[in-house]
């Protein structure tokens, strides 16, 4: 076994701050000019204005070697965006990013860490008097977040507070401003935001004064994550801030020159979640329906987990009337909905939930009802004027003359990468069967273009709606669905079952195979959309329906569930409300999908095979290295995760492995972890590193 080190605290001298007496006399200042950088004044003190003077008590003032503090700070700041909810990781990815952004060679140098970082309970060690961490957030100390910036050349901040406890409740500085200047010294600290909160009476000031600010630092207080490349376009304008306007060329923020989908308060940000009526109920839907899936939404406590989408699908307008002769308006299906849509969003937002419908990028919809190609912006109000929160946009219908030039359908990808073959024969929709010429731009495309019009309306509204392209993996949308939507299926329609397909749908195991090669397309602001849940329908066994949600989640797909909800049976609503795996899906710091690492079964890496995708998945979270191993064997199989070959973890270390279906660890493991899968079956699990209980290292510390 490996031996558990404690981590030791090391001491780091405080340097001594020179005073003012020690600058060269040349650049002596009179009591109202005090100087930080013995350089700066020169002939520069003799033409400031007697208005400006810079006052001084006449006590010491604080120097900079070097020039720290000469020119407003750069950096970023973890209050904004995160608040309390902060831990190690924010602030090591936040470093990282600012190397990888190019924003270090800006010049930003500061990742600091705000007010919550210390233990609330505790607060101060009985005997050095020390603030303790919050070990919980920072299991290996402030110093170790300080040492690993440090290492990418950047410089750490803090934060204390001028009065008897923070902002947030937790320790201040007044009356151990002694204490506290030494342990942030000896952490490595290089920056200190002191607050103002708490003031006790005794140091209230006489007068009130308010004061101009006279040079702003730049602190980017937004997630460095959200900056996508060129085939991902913010869609949130206050993610990146400042950041955006000096992004250094390589990394600019490329579109197709059209309008780009934003999405105030970050809808669209992450992977939507909530209930879609097609898969369970098709056409057989009518008011009472989705009112009661609101409400069980609310009950089963999904929407606590984030599942707030009540999607209306296809069939809900009227088929014969189709249109308002005056208006245009698509006129709803007043059997189904006697009072209308609005009522039914009107009734749903009460609930605090959202309001999704449907509509199409042709002629009529998939069911033969009034569609959306040539009335975009008519639909669009519409949609606004009703309520509605998301729009599945689909694919039937299209028109000759919107057809186009190549083709390009997933389902027809024989062989897998790098072939495009598309003759199988069937029947197209498309001028050719051909596929298109090496470098063909499919941005340029009729389809990307049909989906294009209706996201043009869609900003135009006043309302935001979060906008899901039905395109089927169509014309590589993958290429251009960023640039478009949040979200853009990536194949044809799922059908509840396991191998192969059902007319034009198909099971679970060619959907992953696919997916098998499209990850990389997926990030914050934009997702592979693998298409509705089928858990706990059609022919999916128990173990199938697990391996679905789970690499649904795992592939940072929306997780629109499609089960009847009314009388849903316990084991099904269990895969459904799992917290662990939807909460990887929704994680706020790490937008990137799981990605498959080892094809399992002693296959070479990149086997196409719609039988048996790859095993063996990994990705990371805010909360650690996340593994999804899938058994795609038909009979019971021992899995075997070799530690060394897991991106992120290493050989030589120990980990503890989590089960994240029960929420329970499993041991402490060196090397490899085995388990056994049932037929189709998926182990989630989360593997983190063994560090040492800080605090008794702290205790050891004191018996030194």
């Amino acid at each position: 076994m490996f031996p558990c080190w404690p981590f030791r605290r090391a001491s780091w001298p405080l340097l001594a701050l020179p005073l003012l007496a020690e600058v060269p006399a040349t650049y002596a200042q009179d009591a109202q000019q005090p100087l930080k950088e013995p350089s700066d004044m020169g002939v520069i003190r003799n033409i400031l204005p007697a208005g400006l003077a810079l006052a001084t008590t006449g006590a010491a003032q604080l120097t900079s070697p070097g020039g720290v503090g000469r020119l407003p700070a750069l950096g970023w700041n973890s209050w904004n965006e995160y608040g309390c909810d902060i831990d190690e990781s924010v602030f090591l990815k936040v470093g990282h990013h600012l190397v990888d952004y190019g924003l270090k060679d800006l010049g930003y140098e500061y990742v600091n860490i705000d007010d919550c970082w210390s233990d609330k309970v505790l607060r101060r060690d009985n005997t050095t008097k020390e603030i303790i961490p919050d070990y919980v957030k920072f299991p290996n100390g402030i110093k170790h977040v300080a040492d690993e910036i440090h290492k990418l050349g950047l410089k750490v901040g803090i934060y204390s507070n001028a009065g008897l406890s923070t902002c947030g409740g937790f320790a201040a500085s007044l009356g151990y401003e002694d204490v506290d200047a030494a342990t942030f010294a000896k952490w490595g600290i290089d920056y200190l935001k002191y607050d103002n909160c708490a003031v006790p009476e005794e140091w209230w000031d006489d007068w009130k004064a308010s004061w101009p600010l006279l040079a702003l630092p730049l602190l980017a207080e937004v997630p460095a994550t959200y900056a996508q490349d060129a085939q991902q376009p913010l869609k949130e304008p206050s993610d990146m801030g400042v950041i955006r306007n000096i992004l250094p060329a390589g990394l600019a923020l490329a579109t197709t020159g059209a309008a780009q989908l934003t999405s105030p308060g970050g809808v669209g940000r992450l992977p939507a979640l909530g209930w879609n009526s097609w898969n369970e109920y098709g056409c057989d839907i009518d008011e009472s329906v989705f009112l009661k899936v609101g409400h069980h939404l609310v009950d089963y406590g999904l929407k606590d987990l984030g599942y707030e989408y009540v999607n209306i699908d296809d069939c809900w307008s009227d088929k014969v009337l189709r249109r308002d002769n005056t208006t245009k308006e698509i006129i709803p299906d007043y059997v189904k909905f006697p009072n209308g849509i609005k009522h039914v969003a009107d009734e749903i937002h009460k609930l605090g939930l959202k309001v999704g419908i449907y509509s199409n990028a042709g002629l009529s919809t998939c069911g033969g009802f009034a569609a959306s190609l040539g009335y975009e912006d008519i639909d669009a109000a519409t949609f606004a004027k009703w309520g509605i929160d998301y729009l599945k946009y689909d694919n039937c219908a299209v028109p000759e003359e919107w057809w186009d030039d190549w083709k390009y359908v997933p389902e027809n990808w024989f062989g897998g990468p790098p072939n495009e073959k598309q003759d199988d024969g069937s029947p197209v929709n498309s001028k050719t069967d051909k596929p298109a010429p090496p470098g063909y731009d499919w941005s340029t495309s009729n389809s990307a273009e049909r989906f294009r019009r209706m996201r043009d309306e869609l900003l135009k509204q006043d309302r935001t709606i979060q906008y899901s392209l039905c395109a089927w993996g169509h014309a590589h949308v993958e290429q251009w669905g960023n640039d478009t939507g949040h979200s853009w299926r990536m194949w044809g329609d799922i059908y509840p079952v396991w191998h192969g397909k059902h007319e034009w749908s198909w099971g679970i195991a060619p959907i992953l195979n696919h997916a098998s090669f499209f990850w990389n397309t997926s990030d914050f602001w934009g997702h592979n959309d693998w298409d509705m849940l089928e858990v706990g329908n059609g022919e999916l066994t128990l173990a199938e329906s697990r391996s679905h949600f789970a690499l649904w989640a795992a592939l940072k797909s929306p997780l629109i569930i499609g089960t009847r909800l009314e009388g849903i049976k316990p084991e099904i609503l269990a895969i459904l409300a799992n917290k662990e795996l939807v909460d990887f899906n929704q994680d706020p710091i790490v937008g990137a999908s799981a990605k498959p690492y080892d094809w399992g079964l002693g296959r070479e890496f990149g086997s196409w095979n719609q039988t048996n995708p790859a095993e063996y998945w990994a990705g990371e979270s805010s909360k650690g290295t996340h593994v999804f191993i899938l058994n795609t064997l038909d009979v019971e199989d021992e899995k075997v995760i070799v530690f060394a070959d897991v991106p992120g973890l290493e050989a030589g270390k120990r980990y503890v492995v989590h089960n994240m279906w029960t929420g329970s660890d499993l041991g402490a493991f060196e090397d490899s972890f085995k388990i056994d899968l049932d037929a189709h079956d998926t182990a989630a699990l989360r593997i983190n590193e063994i560090v040492c209980p800080k605090k008794r290292a702290l205790a050891d510390q004191e018996t030194e």
